[in-house]
């Protein structure tokens, strides 16, 4: 979520194409291809092209959309990749699913919110401008933003 947020901004198709392509790419080195590819990297670019309607609706994007977006996208990709799809695809009883998809989601939440946090400021220069003039912000760190230009 946290590389496919900022690119929702920029370009619609490459964070739709970047999107997918991760979730293909990761299944091939694990060796794990199969239909279970299909399902989870549609719904990871669907969600890009969500992410940038969002930010088109947006008049000014701040830091906490994109952590709001973040638990959004991860909440919607668990209920479409966890519980409605292993009911689909596998043959399992929806409640089943749903109680083993909780401590996933919660767990998927904080890596999720985590990456979203600190990888942002370093691939968006207008949410790193804007964390630069928050003193509360920088002072928490004690970081100096306009040094993170590594893209």
């Amino acid at each position: 979520m946290a590389c496919i947020l900022p690119a929702s901004r920029k370009s619609v198709f490459k964070a739709a194409l970047f999107a997918f392509a991760a979730m293909v790419f990761f299944d091939i080195i694990t060796m794990k291809l199969g239909p279970w590819t299909l399902v989870t990297s549609v719904t990871y670019a669907a969600l890009a092209l969500f992410f940038a309607f969002c930010f088109k609706r947006l008049k000014k994007v701040h830091f906490r959309h994109f952590i709001g977006l973040s638990a959004v996208g991860v909440i919607l990709f668990d209920i479409i990749t966890g519980p409605i799809m292993s009911t689909l695809m596998f043959n399992q009883p929806l409640w089943f699913s749903i109680i083993g998809q909780i401590p996933f989601t919660l767990f998927h939440l904080v890596s999720a919110v985590s990456y979203t946090f600190f990888l942002v400021p370093v691939l968006d220069p207008d949410i790193r401008e804007e964390l630069a003039k928050s003193k509360a912000f920088s002072t928490l760190l004690n970081l100096n933003f306009n040094r993170l230009k590594w893209f």
